[in-house]
């Protein structure tokens, strides 16, 4: 019973996985061209994801006190438009950083504080792509141990 649960969960993650690795695909192309950012939070806590030069960045705003309208926004804008705290830490392609500043734009009175972390999405696409092509490679595998040997088949033609 295992055993054929595995055999019905198996390729259906491996579906999953394969569609993961093609939406990610067309969102890192898509993001060369692109700016896109989901934003959320209170009015002084803000939680930003943007989608930029086929990275994904995770960015964590706290301010001192109130400045920022509550609430869910979804923003598409030139890529320029965007550019991350400078990282302390970066390793093939992953990226981290902090930052705190008091911008005029609120007068200097807002001490706004600012965490981040980048994911590339290569990383994705090849992660996602894993198990997909361990499936496929087994089950190419299965075929070929199903199939009868080259003279097998000419003896049992010759038989018959």
């Amino acid at each position: 019973m295992y055993r054929r649960l595995l055999g019905l969960v198996y390729p259906i993650l491996c579906f999953l996985s394969f569609v993961l690795c093609l939406a990610t695909t067309a969102l890192w192309a898509r993001s060369t061209q692109t700016l896109d950012r989901l934003r959320s939070g209170s009015a002084t806590r803000r939680v930003t994801l943007h989608v930029k030069d086929g990275e994904v960045y995770l960015d964590v705003a706290t301010a001192s006190r109130p400045v920022w309208a509550p609430g869910f926004q979804r923003i598409h804008a030139s890529p320029a438009q965007f550019r991350p705290p400078a990282a302390r830490w970066s390793f093939a392609g992953f990226e981290g950083g902090t930052e705190s500043a008091a911008p005029p734009v609120y007068g200097g009175s807002v001490v706004v504080g600012r965490r981040f972390v980048a994911l590339p999405l290569w990383i994705v696409v090849v992660v996602s792509l894993v198990m997909p092509v361990l499936w496929y490679d087994a089950r190419g595998r299965r075929r070929a141990v199903g199939a009868p040997a080259p003279d097998a088949a000419t003896r049992a033609g010759r038989s018959a």
